[in-house]
């Protein structure tokens, strides 16, 4: 009973992170600045939102290196949303933008499947390697590189049915600690 009742507030959450994600708000200039983000309180002191809203099944596949058989697999291992925010500024540490996309499964395998195949699609997309990291959460990934946005490190943690992604840059310093803290964050809730 415990685990259904702690699903179900994990599913809770979520919707409840995608549906304040989903506004119309296409670019910086609409966002209303009054209405916090659902992940603002995660986001380190320096950086402002930007951008948030959800993508389509299509357009997460289309950021794969073969966008039908992504569709295919993401569909064979039950994705049924996402929602994101983007954020940008500096933080003390360096960190100079930030990118938090929530996806929800239909079940923990299906995440767990997702999690390698997204990881393994943003490195080769990037020319990315793996990044030694703690585990936090039920699983966890981290692969990084040089980009012409600078130092970039891409956390992907998996919380029962729920895969993030956390994506942080900085022109000159190693911005994995600023991602490592969402990760924990998101982490906790489960």
């Amino acid at each position: 009973m415990l685990h259904f009742a702690r699903a179900f507030l994990r599913t809770a959450l979520f919707v409840t992170i995608v549906v304040g994600m989903c506004a119309p708000w296409p670019v910086a200039a609409q966002i209303d600045r009054g209405a916090s983000s659902p992940v603002a309180f995660l986001v380190p002191p320096g950086l402002v939102e930007v951008e948030r809203g959800s993508r389509s099944l299509e357009e997460i596949a289309a950021g794969f290196p073969a966008p039908a058989e992504a569709a295919a697999l993401l569909s064979s291992w039950g994705w049924i949303a996402n929602g994101y925010s983007n954020f940008a500024g500096r933080t003390a540490s360096g960190t100079t933008s930030l990118e938090v996309s929530f996806h929800l499964f239909a079940s923990p395998v299906g995440a767990t499947e997702a999690m390698s195949y997204y990881a393994a699609g943003r490195a080769l997309m990037l020319g990315f390697s793996p990044v030694p990291i703690e585990r936090v959460g039920d699983q966890i990934l981290a692969t990084g590189g040089v980009r012409d946005v600078g130092n970039e490190v891409t956390i992907y943690v998996r919380s029962d049915a729920m895969l993030v992604r956390i994506s942080v840059a900085s022109p000159y310093a190693d911005p994995t600690a600023d991602a490592l803290v969402i990760a924990l964050a998101i982490a906790s809730w489960a």
